[in-house]
């Protein structure tokens, strides 16, 4: 007769993690479908439509830069880059398909991520934490982080190059400068997959001199 298997002590909060994951992992599937659905749209369009006018932040020059009265006191007091919302134009639908295919990538590697982190987390609720799957999952997971953080930066680089063909009298600043994760945090990520790695050596050792 099989004993029914006890269950873990955080079994109850990696319940709760796994569902919130997996509304984030819907979420997340749908706003990749939409910006997938506009980046197709954009593909073979001439103009955006009404519908899709929207603005873009970018970091210009000072110098390029006209205040106002009212926008000056807002202002360092000599300021060398400036963040500004550009409204992108109509007829360059250009300009807003390498923004909404840059966000579907940031996007896809965020579903990546997320996904296997509920993999993870699921594992916690319904096995032994220390096998040979989360090791991995906990790599796969630091990796799209990193990679992630990384693309951060080249999308902002690939938006900046083509806003300053479209708008070539802005002197813009073009960058690699993302806001992604802190690498200290990616660095964690990876450290502790390999304490899992090296659990899973541990506790197939142990199962073996029993």
């Amino acid at each position: 007769m099989k004993s029914k298997t006890r269950p873990h002590y955080f079994s109850g909060w990696a319940r709760l993690f796994e569902w919130l994951l997996s509304l984030l992992l819907v979420i997340g599937t749908l706003a990749c479908a939409v910006y997938f659905a506009g980046s197709a749209y954009l593909l073979f369009a001439d103009e955006i439509p009404g519908f899709m006018d929207r603005e873009i932040l970018l970091e210009v020059g000072s110098s390029s830069y006209t205040t106002t009265e009212a926008s000056a006191p807002m202002l360092p007091p000599e300021p060398k880059l400036v963040e500004v919302e550009f409204p992108i134009p109509r007829d360059e639908p250009r300009l807003l398909l390498t923004h909404t295919s840059t966000a579907l990538i940031g996007f896809l590697l965020g579903l990546a991520a997320t996904f296997q982190l509920l993999k993870f987390v699921r594992s916690l609720r319904l096995d032994h934490p220390f096998i040979p799957q989360n090791a991995h999952r906990l790599r796969c997971f630091a990796w799209l982080i990193l990679f992630g953080s990384i693309w951060q930066g080249v999308a902002v680089l690939l938006v900046a190059l083509v806003a300053s063909d479209v708008i070539p009298d802005i002197n813009l600043n073009i960058s690699l400068r993302g806001e992604g994760v802190p690498i200290l945090t990616i660095f964690t990520f990876f450290i502790i997959a390999e304490v899992f790695a090296v659990g899973v050596k541990m506790k197939e050792e142990a199962d073996l001199t029993v």
